[in-house]
């Protein structure tokens, strides 16, 4: 069975607080049965094991208040547990820093509830460092991961920040461009007075295929301005050739855009021309 994200950050938390605290009671045990107070009964060189009682917080701060302290810890592992279970998005460093807490924090609680002090039993012996035991270690390693973890989600989210800000800037500097391109075009379309000013193309064949950029061709077929109705039948005929030939070298995936230009004609283009006259609301020459 494969578990979600949610209850694999729950077993994790519960697997690692369980086995922490089992340790940290198992060589309290040890300690109280072969170590004697105050004195060292082994020597390792910068550590030595020695048995001492503190009534106080982690490495013998606060002498006195145990009953104050067990509930302080009580509280901080419940809202451990309750932060775990409701948190929508969790990382596995976080789970084991807060699983580090937990346990020295059950740790303490048992060992006050149960005798009234807390056993500690490691020392370091080339400093002068409070005697210390599992459930201490376990809380400061797991406020240093915690600490990390809280640095990393800040750094993450600036830059999350300034990525999104980034992407903002660059959406608007494209608009920008795009708005910028489309008004040139319009205005080359505009001044256009000829097809190549108004379309532009890198090369132009005697058969009229015009190599717009490297790789890309298109072909351009000009009509006379000329009423298909009333041409004659060459004019019409030559008219469906060309367009006719224009059709039959596409290929499915060719695509096909027609461009049209109407420009108005000056009096000198007219000259003597007939236009029609209306007949009777038909059109007659």
């Amino acid at each position: 069975m494969k578990l979600s994200r949610k209850q694999f950050d729950i077993l994790l938390f519960a697997l690692l607080a369980v086995w922490l605290v089992a340790t940290d009671r198992g060589f309290k045990s040890w300690a109280a049965q072969n170590l004697q107070m105050g004195s060292i009964g082994y020597d390792f060189g910068p550590i030595a094991l020695t048995l001492v009682h503190n009534s106080g917080a982690a490495f013998g701060m606060g002498q006195g208040g145990g009953m104050l302290f067990v509930a302080m810890a009580a509280i901080i592992v419940i809202a451990i547990v309750v932060w775990i279970v409701l948190a929508k998005q969790t990382r596995t460093l976080e789970i084991v820093s807060l699983g580090l807490i937990a346990a020295g924090g059950v740790g303490h609680c048992i060992d006050r509830l149960t005798t009234g002090y807390v056993v500690d039993f490691i020392q370091f012996t080339f400093v002068d460092f409070p005697v210390f035991n599992i459930a201490d270690m376990c809380i400061t390693i797991g406020v240093v991961l915690l600490f990390v973890t809280m640095f990393s989600h800040i750094h993450a989210d600036e830059k999350k920040i300034k990525a999104s800000l980034d992407e903002k800037a660059a959406a608007q500097q494209a608009r920008r461009e795009a708005q910028v391109a489309k008004a040139k075009a319009e205005a080359a379309r505009r001044a256009a007075k000829d097809v190549y000013s108004l379309i532009g193309f890198d090369a132009l064949y005697s058969d009229g295929i015009a190599q717009v950029e490297p790789g890309l061709f298109s072909q351009t077929s000009t009509f006379n301005d000329i009423s298909y109705q009333s041409a004659s039948d060459e004019e019409q005929k030559s008219i469906c050739r060309r367009m006719r030939k224009l059709y039959d070298g596409l290929t499915p995936d060719v695509g096909l855009q027609m461009l049209l230009v109407n420009r108005p004609l000056s009096p000198s283009e007219i000259g003597n021309r007939r236009f029609f006259e209306s007949v009777g609301g038909l059109a007659a020459p």
